[in-house]
C-alpha cells in the first residue's frame, strides 16, 4: 500500500514496477490526494504473477487538479492481471486522463 498527498501547485510523476514470478500473487494498493493546481502522473507496469491486482484510489481536492494513469500489463500463460481504479473529482474544474494497454503473448 502507497499513500501520497500531492500538496498545492507540485508535480508528481511516480512509478510502480511489478514483476513476479508465474506462482505468484500480488495485491497493491495506491492511493492519492491531488490538490490545487497540483499534478500528479502514475505509470503503472505489470509483468509477471498468477494473480495481480493494482488498485489506484485517487482524489482531487483542489480545483485545477490534474491526474494522468498510464499502464501496462504484459500477460502470458495462465496470468491474469487487472488494475482497477476508484477516481474521485472531488471539486469542479479538475481534469485526469486513464489510458491502460494489455501485451498478450
Amino acid at each position: 500500500v502507497s499513500q501520497l498527498v500531492v500538496g498545492d501547485g507540485a508535480e508528481v510523476t511516480w512509478l510502480i514496477v511489478q514483476e513476479q514470478p508465474d506462482t505468484a500473487t500480488h495485491l497493491a494498493q495506491f492511493k492519492a490526494h491531488i490538490g490545487k493546481d497540483a499534478k500528479l502522473t502514475l505509470f503503472v507496469m505489470n509483468a509477471g504473477g498468477k494473480l495481480v491486482r493494482q488498485e489506484v484510489v485517487v482524489r482531487t481536492t483542489g480545483e485545477g487538479a490534474d491526474f494522468k494513469l498510464r499502464g501496462i500489463n504484459l500477460l502470458a500463460g495462465d496470468t491474469h492481471t487487472d488494475t482497477t481504479m476508484v477516481l474521485d473529482h472531488a471539486v469542479p474544474h479538475t481534469t485526469s486522463t486513464e489510458v491502460i494497454r494489455n501485451v498478450v503473448t
